[in-house]
């Protein structure tokens, strides 16, 4: 398997990770990047993990009219246990958690948003981003979610809603998703941007 971190050396890296498989990963890294293709400095580069299919999720494909050089946004699958603190010891790349809105998804991002903190501190917790992705059929977590977001950081937990539209293979039809996804998508998408714009200023360029 390509090594998930093994793909920049400078810059701002957006890791976009998750806590399993089937969670949600691709379609979080294709709304980050519909979400800063239009950054003044250009949308970042789009980095797959190996027989990663981001590209097919892309709302708009991956046609920009500029690309930042200095920020790279990578799908790195499932692999958010194991790479969650190698990430975080480059002091300019961010992490963003995909976890599901299920109890055990709760459970898992509770755990990694406690080692992160335990292991970095308030520098790594201001990179961390948690994206819960809700399953289909009635979700039922407001206590825990509510609890997350007084533990940590309570900007950087996002909940998005479950959506038909989103579970459509191929690309992501965005004026078929209901509002609330619609702006769950943009608010983190917004968040991320602003994290990386604070973190871009420290590698120059």
């Amino acid at each position: 398997m390509t090594d998930p971190l093994a793909a920049q050396d400078s810059g701002v890296r957006v890791v976009v990770a998750g806590t399993g498989g089937g969670v949600g990963v691709t379609t979080v890294a294709a709304l980050l990047f519909e979400g800063m293709r239009s950054r003044p400095l250009g949308a970042p580069q789009l980095l797959d993990h190996a027989g990663g299919d981001v590209g097919t999720r892309l709302p708009s494909g991956d046609e920009v009219a500029r690309i930042d050089p200095l920020v790279r946004l990578q799908d790195a699958g499932r692999h958010a246990a194991r790479i969650a603190l190698d990430v975080l010891a480059r002091p300019h790349d961010l992490l963003v958690i995909v976890a599901p809105r299920t109890p055990l998804g709760l459970a898992d991002a509770r755990a990694l948003l406690t080692e992160v903190d335990g292991s970095t501190g308030l520098q790594g917790r201001r990179r961390t981003v948690l994206a819960l992705d809700a399953p289909f059929g009635p979700v039922r977590d407001a206590d825990e979610l509510e609890s997350l977001r007084s533990d940590f950081e309570r900007r950087s937990v996002h909940a998005i809603p479950t959506d038909p539209a989103l579970a459509v293979g191929g690309r992501i039809a965005m004026p078929r998703l209901a509002r609330p996804t619609r702006r769950a998508a943009h608010d983190l998408a917004a968040h991320v941007a602003d994290l990386v714009s604070r973190h871009r200023a420290g590698v120059g360029g």
